[in-house]
């Protein structure tokens, strides 16, 4: 009778202190391919900062890579969290926009940004097809339009000539766009 009590007392004790240690890290269980979507996630947004600030370095604060450069860095912010939430140690950033290649021409430059945009909203439909979780899901949405409805229309712009500048127009500030998150 007391080796009954004490298992049940030893199993009730180590549900609470499992669950006490997953509340103080905040992790969830994910599976590995969600977990890699994110860090892939992260990479293309780390990615794309690097090489449209390589841009900026060699043609100076011209639209739309200093709006875009900016961008990208609120959404690596945005996958931020979802690390944390995850257990998933943030991966070191490997890109360095000073050793970047970049084409000879703004022009050319935004149609590398039209390509890279494409690709990232390819890269999320990949993962829609088998991340499960809601929050990143919503987030990759996020992402992702992000880049077909702004990044994407900004650099077709750009490739015809047009849109691009010092960066010190009054964009969307002066209509309803201001406030917008990217």
């Amino acid at each position: 009778m007391k080796n009954i009590i004490f298992l049940v007392t030893f199993l009730i004790a180590s549900s609470f202190l499992s669950a006490g240690e997953k509340a103080q890290t905040g992790s969830t269980r994910l599976d590995d391919s969600a977990k890699q979507a994110l860090i892939e996630a992260l990479a293309d947004e780390r990615r794309a900062e690097a090489v449209y600030q390589a841009i900026i370095n060699k043609f100076g604060q011209v639209r739309p890579f200093v709006n875009i450069v900016e961008a990208e860095r609120r959404h690596q912010s945005k996958l931020m969290p979802l690390f944390e939430k995850y257990g998933i140690e943030v991966p070191k950033n490997e890109f360095d926009a000073d050793k970047i290649r970049i084409p000879e021409s703004l022009i050319d430059s935004c149609k590398k940004g039209i390509e890279a945009e494409k690709a990232n909203a390819a890269m999320y439909d990949k993962f829609f097809q088998f991340v499960k979780e809601e929050d990143i899901r919503e987030t990759f949405a996020y992402l992702q339009r992000a880049s077909l409805q702004n990044h994407l229309p900004a650099f077709q712009r750009c490739s015809e000539g047009r849109g691009t500048g010092n960066g010190q127009g009054r964009g969307m500030r002066s209509g309803q766009g201001w406030g917008r998150p990217f």
